[in-house]
């Protein structure tokens, strides 16, 4: 019938419907199918809507350079037709994009740029999702002061505006800065406060990542059986909400806190338990075609290693030779593939 534009409308509006239901595979599917319509038909607004929504789901398909592409793409339609609000959306996926990638400078510029016609046009939502993005990436550059400050701005925000989980998600984020930045008491006291929002409002993932940083910063402090303790409750709530990820990352870090406790045996159980967990990741990804390497594996055996050097046994120094050395190999397969993370530690502080 030719009725382009209405079927480029029709896939924009699957797209929406499916990004709602978390379907960002199938949504990226019709998102492009409308983009390339809108295209064809000479209707530049829809090329850059599509483009822009595209881009988003590819980012959380882990697609980070089409994202970029696709925001790009739209950035330069929004300018010629003078749309600046979106212009700053844009700037934003890009910033979130480039933070995925590791380009934390590039992150920080665009993030910014997007704060300056935020603030211009007064959209204090988007100004706090600044903020909060900002405070991230400085963190993870080392920049822990100016990390907390801009999450500070950014959880100020979000009460202003009554959104009382981002408030306490801006709480955590300070207390992990703190613990990035060798201030076990202050990274407790924040995360403790996090911990009761989550708690009040009923979050049980969230509630879980709180009370697992919760345990690092403890076991930071030299209060090993407290982090223990810690660990175990979020690991029942992982395996209750049925987190797999978490929960080998959980072990992983219990295991750690054993070794320092002497409690050997144990830790080698909570490690072959992470261990087995991640082959099941492993052989899911092989029957999709893809190849599994992730950064947690590094600290899996870089804690057996030292487990078989704490038990001593016979033939232990050589086990733990084996697990050091395939740590090594681990980061190297990792840097060799340009691997997006940038902390080979086991970790899953909430962002």
């Amino acid at each position: 019938l030719g009725m382009v534009p209405e079927q480029a409308s029709c896939h924009y509006n699957l797209g929406l419907c499916l990004y709602d239901r978390d379907d960002y595979a199938r949504a990226a599917t019709h998102f492009r199918a409308a983009m390339e319509l809108y295209t064809t038909s000479g209707d530049a607004e829809g090329e850059a809507d599509s483009a822009t929504n595209l881009g988003v789901a590819c980012d959380l398909l882990d697609l980070y350079q089409e994202a970029i592409e696709l925001q790009n793409r739209a950035v330069a339609i929004y300018e010629r037709l003078g749309r600046e609000r979106q212009v700053a959306d844009c700037w934003a996926n890009l910033g979130v994009a480039y933070y995925h990638l590791g380009q934390f400078e590039r992150a920080v510029e665009h993030h910014n740029k997007a704060l300056d016609v935020y603030s211009r046009l007064d959209v204090p939502e988007m100004q706090a999702a600044c903020w909060m993005n900002l405070g991230a990436t400085y963190d993870d550059l080392g920049l822990y002061e100016r990390g907390r400050e801009s999450s500070a701005r950014a959880r100020d925000a979000y009460a202003k505006l009554g959104h009382h989980r981002k408030q306490a998600e801006c709480t955590a984020n300070i207390g992990v800065s703190y613990y990035l930045d060798g201030r076990p008491a202050s990274a407790i006291q924040h995360l403790s406060e996090a911990l009761g929002a989550y708690r009040e409002l009923k979050l049980p993932r969230q509630e879980a990542n709180c009370l697992a940083n919760l345990a690092s910063a403890h076991g930071n402090s030299g209060d090993i059986r407290k982090a223990v303790a810690l660990h175990r409750e979020a690991l029942s709530m992982y395996t209750e909400i049925g987190d797999a990820g978490n929960q080998a990352r959980c072990w992983t870090n219990l295991a750690s806190e054993l070794v320092s406790t002497g409690e050997v045996p144990e830790a080698l159980e909570a490690l072959d338990r992470a261990t087995r967990l991640y082959r099941s990741f492993a052989r899911a990804a092989a029957s999709s075609g893809r190849r599994w390497i992730p950064s947690s594996l590094y600290a899996v055996d870089a804690c057996y290693g030292d487990a078989y050097v704490a038990r001593d046994g016979d033939g232990d120094l050589y086990r733990a030779y084996r697990h050091y050395a395939r740590a090594i190999a681990i980061v190297e397969q990792l840097r060799e593939r340009a691997a997006t993370s940038t902390d080979l530690k086991a970790s899953y502080f909430s962002r």
